[in-house]
């Protein structure tokens, strides 16, 4: 906004001073107009480099995080019960605690080794940890799950960006040709 007002200033001058024969008034006029203006947008909009209003957490979130306390006093008493660790690591997931997410699933892990969900959202936490770079561990968890469910979007989807990331463009390309027409028939 700032850059903005310099550049309408800027141009109200040149203006002026191709023009000598304009009433010094206007130019006056012209400068404290901009001025205000763009005071006033700025007081309005705020400054970028001032901090934004408090966090405010969203109601899913708010819910997510009441399950969480709930889960772990469940866990403190039945630390063996792991469909309550699974519950644990997608909520984590989903508000994005990726690390509290892994180590939830690192515990349930050799009870959900067969089931494709829980292996792609495990995948996707390890990728999400690697900043989106699909690691082999990533990549072993993604193809047992498409062994198990050779038509899981999600595992397809990481498939191919795996193989889009090792230069293996064609392959990856057909693997999302193949996702596409998963997705247009659902």
């Amino acid at each position: 906004m700032i850059y903005i007002t310099f550049i309408f200033l800027v141009l109200a001058i040149m203006t002026f001073l191709i023009k000598p024969k304009t009433h010094k008034k206007h130019l006056y006029f012209t400068v404290a107009f901009i001025s205000i203006t763009s005071f006033g947008i700025y007081t309005f909009l705020g400054s970028p480099t001032l901090p934004d209003w408090p966090y405010h957490q969203s109601e899913e979130e708010k819910e997510l995080n009441n399950l969480i306390q709930k889960l772990e006093e469940h866990l403190k008493a039945n630390p063996q019960d792991h469909k309550s660790w699974r519950i644990m690591g997608d909520a984590y997931k989903n508000i994005n605690y990726i690390p509290q997410a892994m180590t939830a699933y690192d515990i349930c892990l050799s009870t959900y080794k067969e089931d494709a969900d829980f292996l792609v959202n495990y995948a996707e936490c390890l990728i999400q940890s690697q900043n989106g770079e699909v690691t082999q561990d990533a990549l072993n968890k993604i193809e047992t799950a498409l062994t198990i469910n050779p038509n899981h979007p999600l595992g397809l989807y990481f498939k191919a960006s795996y193989l889009d990331q090792i230069g293996k463009t064609e392959e990856s390309l057909k693997i999302q040709e193949k996702l596409k027409q998963l997705l247009l028939i659902h």
